[in-house]
């Protein structure tokens, strides 16, 4: 088949002369190529395109999901952490994955996604995580206490100082 090639048959040509998409492959035919003579992405995929190849020709993370592509396979090809997101992977398995805090939060990430990630309240402090949304996604007095959080600062989110001496905090603390 690259002998074809070389004589200058298109891959649409290739294909209409019978030939599968993996001989076009293997003749060197990129897969925008292969796409453009008709071939869907399945066939692709099983001809042995790659996501990164097939991402090349246009295809987008949900038509390469859905054909199977794994979320590493996807990140490996460059797509990105919100049309990750957009495909319906969470922060756990984007974290997983080798996902960055800073490209989750970027993205968009809930602060209760990115604590079923298993991120600290001091990850998501450092990040310029709101106090407010850490309460609310259920982190823990022990957990914002560790952050750093100041009693003040608890106080200013609804804490009260019973609250905040069973957490650890001193009488000391809880006069500044």
């Amino acid at each position: 088949p690259s002998e074809l090639r070389i004589a200058g048959y298109s891959a649409s040509e290739m294909r209409e002369a019978g030939f599968s998409a993996k001989k076009v492959l293997s003749a060197g035919y990129t897969a925008i190529e292969a796409s453009e003579a008709g071939w869907v992405v399945e066939v692709l995929k099983a001809a042995g395109y790659t996501a990164h190849q097939l991402r090349e020709a246009n295809r987008t993370a949900e038509e390469l999901s859905a054909v199977g592509f794994t979320l590493r396979d996807l990140r490996e090809a460059g797509f990105s952490t919100q049309e990750l997101q957009a495909v319906g992977f969470g922060a756990e398995e984007l974290r997983a994955a080798g996902t960055s805090l800073s490209d989750l939060t970027s993205a968009g990430a809930t602060v209760q996604g990115l604590r079923a990630a298993g991120i600290s309240a001091i990850g998501l402090k450092a990040e310029g995580i709101p106090l407010e949304q850490m309460k609310e996604a259920g982190y823990s007095l022990k957990d914002l206490k560790q952050a750093g959080f100041t009693t003040t600062q608890l106080r200013g989110v609804g804490y009260e100082a019973s609250e905040l001496t069973a957490a650890g905090y001193t009488v000391a603390e809880l006069k500044d």
